[in-house]
């Protein structure tokens, strides 16, 4: 990845099913597929899993991913460079609202939500920032730029009362309609026993099932 007038542009990375060697293993289903052998070798395949699902492996033959490449194209799902994420500034914004449903369970929108029971109110900006750069060294790129691959003006620490949420610059207003802890777990639990989605129903307010 590299980008271009703040726009994040995709590459090439090692392919993911051979990991750069071009060559796969095929594997094929034991004829005692699904019969556990509790730690007895399998009469076909030597295998022991207790679960059953044995696989025999056959030769080597080219990656039909990569089809002998040993490159595929990067997508916002692979992790962003450390350098380009260096790149954006993070930015402290102080609020002492309840933590939300999503901050504590899910972190949907985030690149990643802190419980810290308060601790970061003893932290300066500048401490906190730092400790955040620091925690900051495997993050998908679609949880960094918006839908057009736009890089974000900064990357905000978004405080609550019990700790924090790190999320890009396009996604902080989605806490204004994320559900407060207590009320999302309510909710969920509610909506789950009436055999709907209770994870995403305690998300965010006023969503349906």
């Amino acid at each position: 990845m590299h980008t271009e007038s703040n726009k994040l542009i995709y590459d090439t990375t090692e392919c993911s099913t051979c990991t750069g060697t071009g060559k796969y293993t095929p594997f094929e289903s034991c004829p005692r597929q699904n019969k556990p052998q509790r730690g007895v070798p399998c009469p076909y395949c030597g295998g022991t899993r207790i679960d059953g699902h044995h696989q025999i492996p056959k030769p080597q033959v080219e990656c039909p991913k990569c089809e002998g490449s040993l490159v595929e194209p990067e997508t916002r799902y692979d992790a962003m460079p450390i350098g380009i994420l260096d790149y954006i500034p993070l930015k402290v914004i102080h609020s002492n609202r309840a933590i939300t449903f999503n901050e504590s369970w899910i972190g949907t929108g985030c690149l990643w939500s802190t419980m810290d029971y308060g601790a970061h109110k003893a932290l300066s900006d500048e401490k906190l920032i730092a400790k955040v750069r620091e925690g900051i060294h495997f993050t998908q790129a679609c949880k960094v730029v918006d839908k057009q691959d736009m890089l974000p003006a900064f990357i905000a620490i978004l405080t609550n009362d019990s700790g924090y949420s790190v999320r890009s610059g396009w996604m902080i207003d989605q806490v204004l309609v994320e559900r407060g802890a207590s009320e999302g777990m309510a909710y969920g639990i509610k909506v789950y026993s009436e055999g709907g989605n209770g994870t995403i129903a305690g998300l965010f307010k006023d969503k349906g099932r």
